[in-house]
């Protein structure tokens, strides 16, 4: 929350989003609190189309309109390494082997807004809400049916199909654009606004 004044450093961007680098030997100075807006008025996100995503290679704090297309495979109730985090398949890790493991949820998903598409990650707390449902229930749910593809299956009726805003850092590399979602929203969708509009662009009505 503090405002400095660097002089020095260098600014490069990683995959479209600019990083700021700087040391000791950089002059960093404190100013007044109210020299600039405050930490909440800049981190609020833009609204932006993926199209304009793929230009930038990427963005900070943006904001994305669309259609949930795809809920991918490793979605859902997955099983972490204690020593890494990576997602361990039939209790092996692909870097320490056997491993204990701890449980987790996440959605790895693909948002369209008609302009492209963007990959997007989806965190644990924010699946919880999505489903309504803790990751202890969603243990049990998987426990029940002897199989954890039962809690991808919920997840693919809830967002499947949905207009949805994704909010979040983009970055970009080879296997195109993706999100590391802060939040998730349902978008309510005003059908018969979006056809009077759509009918007047073509002139008809």
């Amino acid at each position: 929350g503090d405002a400095v004044h660097l002089q020095g450093g260098y600014i490069r961007t990683w995959r479209g989003v600019p990083q700021l680098s700087f040391d000791s030997r950089d002059d960093l100075e404190k100013l007044d609190t109210d020299a600039l807006p405050a930490v909440d008025d800049l981190a609020q996100e833009s609204l932006v189309t993926i199209d304009d995503l793929e230009r930038r290679g990427g963005a900070h704090s943006v904001a994305v309109n669309g259609i949930m297309i795809e809920v991918r495979e490793g979605s859902g109730l997955v099983f972490r390494c204690n020593e890494c985090r990576r997602v361990v398949r039939k209790g092996t890790c692909s870097i320490h082997g056997r491993v204990e493991n701890t449980a987790d949820l996440r959605v790895k998903g693909v948002v369209d807004d008609g302009t492209g598409s963007l990959s997007v990650i989806i965190n644990r707390e924010l699946t919880e809400g999505l489903l309504g449902k803790s990751l202890e229930d969603c243990k049990n749910l998987a426990q029940e049916a002897f199989d954890s593809e039962v809690v991808r299956d919920l997840l693919v009726d809830r967002l499947v199909a949905k207009p949805v805003k994704v909010t979040g850092n983009v970055v970009s590399d080879d296997f195109g654009l993706m999100m590391i979602v802060r939040d998730v929203a349902d978008v309510q969708v005003d059908v018969k606004g979006e056809a009077e509009t759509l009918l007047s662009g073509l002139g008809v009505g």
